[in-house]
């Protein structure tokens, strides 16, 4: 994915209630700046770790991101953002359903 996305690029996604696709935009705009989205398409998180646990280096990177940060995410709000981002990356933005 190459151009910046706002929150209405993003289908509705709700999480604890709340609208969730402007975490989500940023989350993809960050992917996009750092040049992830081959890695995220490519790459698994071990199945007995996933996003939340799995000690990779781009984890580290996305997380520690500035524009991450202020997202104020738990570690569950940012492991779903990357599972997000991780179907946008294998299945292309146009086909993201969340059910």
């Amino acid at each position: 994915m190459e151009r910046i996305l706002t929150q209405h690029d993003i289908p509705p996604i709700r999480v604890y209630g709340e609208d969730f696709r402007h975490e989500v935009a940023v989350m993809c705009n960050v992917i996009t700046e750092l040049k992830l989205w081959d890695w995220m398409k490519n790459e698994n998180p071990p199945e007995d770790k996933g996003y939340l646990f799995w000690n990779h280096p781009n984890i580290d990177i996305i997380s520690t991101h500035p524009k991450i940060t202020q997202c104020g995410h738990s570690g569950a709000t940012e492991a779903l953002c990357l599972r997000i981002a991780q179907r946008i990356a294998r299945q292309g933005l146009e086909n993201l359903i969340i059910s």
